[in-house]
């Protein structure tokens, strides 16, 4: 069953912080309600206004009750992927963003001191830099680790199961001693996990919620530059350790980039829902900044930034080259390469 606690405490956050809900933007949203066997992540649907996905992910498939499972009878190897925010790239350089996942069951009973089944999470930006943070059974403890490798709540052996707890549920901390006011881990209860990545503060924050409980702050540290990439990880996967995830989202409040508006849209209607009769031929621009140009018989790329019907610089794939134009020259354009001006309607 789907939990809103998560969507409540976002939205609390950020009226805190003087923002409204609606000023939240969900990038990524994967809630698994497919049927079982639905393949993770080709089959199951994104809510979300991104556009990418991490493609198959091993064998693992939606388990039917609402979850993507982590795991099966024979381990899988390492997977280790990441997913442009936005097509063109472009990454967010502002605003509040989180990754929340919620974890509604366990299973490592034939977990080993050896083990460690990891579910990572994090972000990347355009230099390359990630920051993570991950859920991990380290033997028969269930621990979460924070950007710098280093374990931030261990629950102790005993709660490698989360249909038993035996542990008395109480996190230690890095220096080992019980974690003051942190919540308790108790049979059947979920995980609430959120990476929070503060653009404007230059900081990050890993916390957890147990049920029903308030996120609790575990990690945090400072945070320099974008985000460019969501980024996402299975690893050390052992045979019959699980994890089930309910749900997994990245949304935030900071600034997104819109779409380029084709300088055509507002001027030449649709024909037949199809073309345009434009200044420089009949065109197609459903795509843009890809148009096609039905009388050159080419895809154009036209560069977004300062594009007008008075001016714009573009690509033709088919030609392969550089031209500029002006919707006012009709079919003419001046084609780089070979330093000239030429048409894209025959001249009889």
């Amino acid at each position: 069953m789907k939990n809103p606690l998560q969507f409540t405490l976002l939205a609390g956050a950020i009226a805190t912080a003087g923002l409204s809900a609606q000023d939240v933007t969900a990038i990524y949203d994967w809630q698994f309600n497919e049927e079982a066997g639905s393949s993770v992540f080709v089959d199951v649907a994104n809510a979300g206004i991104g556009e990418a996905s991490f493609g198959d992910w091993q064998t693992y498939t939606t388990d039917g009750n609402g979850n993507w499972q982590i795991g099966d009878a024979t381990g899988q190897s390492n997977k280790f992927s990441s997913i442009f925010l936005f097509q063109d790239e472009t990454p967010v350089t502002n605003g509040v963003w989180e990754i929340n996942i919620r974890v509604a069951a366990w299973d490592f009973d034939n977990a080993s001191a050896a083990d460690s089944s990891q579910l990572i999470f994090g972000v990347i930006n355009s230099n390359s830099d990630i920051l993570q943070a991950k859920i991990t059974n380290n033997g028969n403890a269930i621990k979460l680790i924070d950007a710098s490798n280093t374990s931030v709540a261990n629950f102790k052996a005993g709660s490698e199961d989360s249909s038993n707890i035996t542990s008395d549920g109480i996190p230690l901390g890095t220096d080992g001693q019980a974690i003051e006011g942190a919540p308790v881990l108790q049979t059947n209860a979920v995980f609430y996990l959120k990476l929070t990545i503060n653009l404007d503060a230059g900081t990050w924050d890993y916390s957890y919620a147990i049920d029903d409980s308030e996120f609790f702050s575990v990690a945090n540290g400072d945070y320099a530059g974008d985000i460019q990439k969501f980024r996402l990880a299975t690893q050390n996967m052992q045979a019959e350790d699980l994890f089930w995830v309910d749900y997994i989202t990245f949304s935030g409040t900071g600034d997104v980039p819109q779409p380029a508006a084709s300088p055509w849209a507002d001027v030449y209607p649709l024909v037949d829902g199809v073309a345009r009769d434009t200044g420089i031929g009949w065109i197609n621009d459903d795509l843009y900044p890809l148009v096609y140009h039905f009388n050159g018989v080419t895809w154009l790329y036209i560069v977004p930034d300062g594009a007008s019907l008075d001016s714009m610089f573009g690509y033709s794939y088919t030609g392969g080259y550089w031209f500029w134009t002006s919707d006012g020259y009709g079919s003419w354009h001046f084609n780089y390469n070979i330093g000239d001006w030429q048409s894209w309607i025959p001249v009889e």
